[in-house]
């Protein structure tokens, strides 16, 4: 049998105040024509289908099309809730869709697995402190050793479908953190699964042999523009496990002067999510809006215009409030006051003493 497994879609994120919905349209799309293409027997979603625990309209209704689309064909998917999700709201329904062979593993106390073929497949959502045992003391790590201790495996082939941060792994800006009640649970709790499909990290990586995220799906956050989007083929007769590349968008870091970029001509980065880091000595006003016609997908701009102070300077007396404000400015911006700011400045201060008489 060979299983698809993929997580953490975030249906209906934005960043920057910008709304990933049509480039998720795109993805749902995609995946959707792999499945037709490579005729999967088994799906699995690894947690945080949405961003938020109440999500948006429009993501809603991405995730319905998906749902009805995916179940003409006629196999099996298998659906854990993440830390974003709602557990209730992502479980709405579960019994009736059972029945269409989508299995949503969101109820912590539900230890029952479900066979397809000779597989067993286990659900372990994410669980908050205090979802699994009387007392939120010990922690996720606590609430983990708890749901390990419930389970009876049953078959030859058993594969467990969780959402938490392992020993080792490595995170990036877009996942949420969480302290206190999270852990970083230890890798060899689950060796007695054959495989262990898990969500959470965006970075696709392999923990052990037998552990493996998928990572996001695609990026969600710059610092995730060089991670190399998967998903993961396991083939459950040899348990082989290949990784599949996923472009569904590009993200893009560039550094340069506001000069350079105006003036570039067909810069690579057009149709990339970009963040543009100014390198110039001096603040460029309004520039988001200037670069935005160029680059359609900007989405943050970040000015460096400080970095070449290298020491503070001491005041200790002042020279008189024009010569106070013009030797600020050089300190500020590394370079001298311009005449026609010099002559405002003194109007300025002519007009305030004119005032006070």
């Amino acid at each position: 049998m060979k299983i698809l497994h993929t997580s953490d879609w975030h249906l209906g994120k934005t960043v920057h105040e910008y709304s990933l919905i049509p480039e998720q349209k795109k993805m749902i799309h995609e995946f959707l024509s792999i499945q037709k293409q490579k005729k999967y027997d088994a799906w699995i979603i690894a947690g945080d289908v949405f961003d938020r625990s109440v999500p948006a309209v429009d993501a809603v209704a991405l995730w319905e099309y998906f749902l009805i689309e995916f179940s003409k064909n006629n196999i099996p998917l298998f659906v854990i809730s993440g830390n974003h999700d709602s557990a209730e709201r992502l479980g709405f329904g579960r019994k009736f869709f059972a029945s269409k062979n989508i299995y949503f593993g969101t109820d912590p106390l539900d230890y029952q697995p479900i066979k397809h073929q000779d597989v067993w497949f286990y659900f372990m959502p994410y669980l908050h402190p205090g979802t699994t045992s009387d007392s939120s003391k010990g922690g996720q790590l606590s609430e983990v050793n708890h749901w390990l201790a419930q389970v009876d495996l049953r078959g030859k082939t058993n594969i467990l479908i969780a959402h938490l941060f392992t020993l080792g792994g490595q995170s990036s800006e877009s996942e949420r953190e969480f302290l206190g009640g999270a852990s970083f649970i230890p890798a060899h709790l689950f060796n007695s699964f054959d495989y262990v499909a898990l969500g959470h990290l965006h970075k696709p990586q392999k923990v052990s042999e037998k552990i493996y995220y998928s990572g996001s799906p695609m990026p969600y956050s710059f610092s995730e523009t060089k991670d190399n989007k998967r998903y993961l083929e396991i083939d459950t007769d040899s348990f082989d496990v290949k990784s599949i590349p996923l472009k569904f968008t590009r993200w893009s870091r560039k550094k340069a002067t506001f000069k350079n970029l105006i003036e570039e001509e067909s810069p690579l980065e057009k149709d990339h999510f970009l963040e543009i880091s100014l390198e110039d000595a001096n603040v460029v006003s309004n520039p988001f809006a200037l670069l935005k016609q160029k680059y359609p997908k900007l989405l943050s701009i970040k000015q460096n215009y400080q970095t070449h102070v290298s020491q503070p300077k001491a005041f200790t007396e002042s020279k008189g409030v024009k010569t106070d404000a013009l030797e600020f400015y050089q300190y500020l911006y590394g370079e001298k006051c311009s005449e026609e700011l010099e002559k405002f400045l003194q109007a300025e201060l002519s007009r305030g003493n004119h005032e006070a008489s």
